[in-house]
């Protein structure tokens, strides 16, 4: 399938923080190695942490960028002590691209985001496969955010399933839901889960409000055939030598880094607290999100599992009522 020229949500940040500790994704900070111990034992990064997330109750993520995996390894270890010791429990880790993101006490919304999207998932493969359902989601594990490194990227997913076969290689599939977060930061998460080879199938749930309205954005987006990324390449290129807007550009950079790390947009459907009446498409989910490569011969014919529209409205709907 090529990229398609659907338009992707923007949203900016703005902030004031520590001199190490940024609220937002287009604040630029450098951290380096040697002056982190001291910076951990003094507890002065999480402190600041904290009182950033008091400055902007809204948050629910920092970020620094130009972090190097020192930083990353040594602040995973302090955390996971201080979580160990029963002080530290709603925080979460993800490095990639020398960008270290930390998200804090996710909101309601965020959990429902993902969480009841992956219900709903499961629920449609139940319902569709009948007793051939129960025997494939007795074969699932749920990984929630556990964590997975590979020394150049290390992630915590929202929500994640695997095969159990399998599970032990990371996730088929993973959703990322951001709200106060900026969309180019959820992209770039949800990309680099594309740097596990057993990831096939990456949603973003991207979640804004402003005072006139509420919305949800749903992006699916799948690992390519190696044989049609050359294809996409140019189609993706295509569409930026075409684009005439500044949004329109914008949308094209986004294909052209999905195809680079050999990923495409699958689907995008967006809900308005305005109108939901004109939503009528519905969510296909790759087989392969499930599978991976080993599809079994008894999985049902054609490649998508269908969640149907009204069934993703409703959804949508009770996630717009708590944001």
């Amino acid at each position: 399938m090529s990229p398609s020229p659907t338009t992707t949500p923007t949203n900016d940040d703005v902030s004031s923080a520590p001199a190490h500790v940024h609220a937002h994704a287009h604040d630029v900070s450098v951290v380096t190695a040697d002056a982190l111990p001291a910076t951990l034992h003094a507890g002065t990064f999480l402190a600041d942490l904290r009182q950033q997330l008091e400055m902007h109750p809204t948050s629910e993520y920092v970020s620094t960028t130009a972090a190097p995996w020192a930083v990353y390894d040594k602040l995973v270890k302090l955390i996971d002590e201080l979580r160990l010791e029963g002080t530290l429990r709603s925080l979460r880790l993800s490095y990639f691209s020398d960008v270290l993101l930390v998200e804090y006490m996710p909101t309601a919304s965020h959990e429902q985001g993902h969480a009841g999207l992956i219900n709903l998932i499961t629920a449609t493969v139940y319902c569709d496969m009948g007793l051939a359902g129960h025997r494939l989601l007795s074969s699932f594990t749920s990984l929630g955010s556990t964590r997975y490194t590979d020394q150049q990227r290390g992630l915590e997913g929202d929500s994640a399933i695997a095969l159990n076969d399998y599970a032990c290689d990371g996730p088929t599939l993973v959703i990322e839901c951001g709200g106060s977060q900026s969309y180019p930061s959820l992209h770039r998460k949800g990309m680099a889960w594309f740097g596990f080879s057993n990831v096939q199938v990456v949603i973003l749930v991207n979640l804004q409000r402003n005072t006139q309205r509420k919305t949800v954005t749903v992006e699916i987006f799948q690992r390519l055939a190696p044989a049609a990324i050359a294809n996409v390449k140019s189609a993706a290129a295509q569409l930026k030598a075409t684009a005439g807007t500044q949004q329109e550009k914008q949308t094209a950079e986004y294909r052209i880094a999905e195809a680079a790390i050999g990923a495409e947009i699958l689907m995008t459907l967006g809900f308005s607290s305005n109108d939901f009446s004109q939503i009528t498409t519905d969510l296909l989910i790759p087989y392969s999100g499930l599978f991976g490569n080993n599809i079994p011969t008894w999985a049902p014919g054609g490649r998508y599992w269908t969640v149907s529209a009204s069934d993703v409205v409703r959804w949508a709907a009770g996630l717009i009522n708590v944001m």
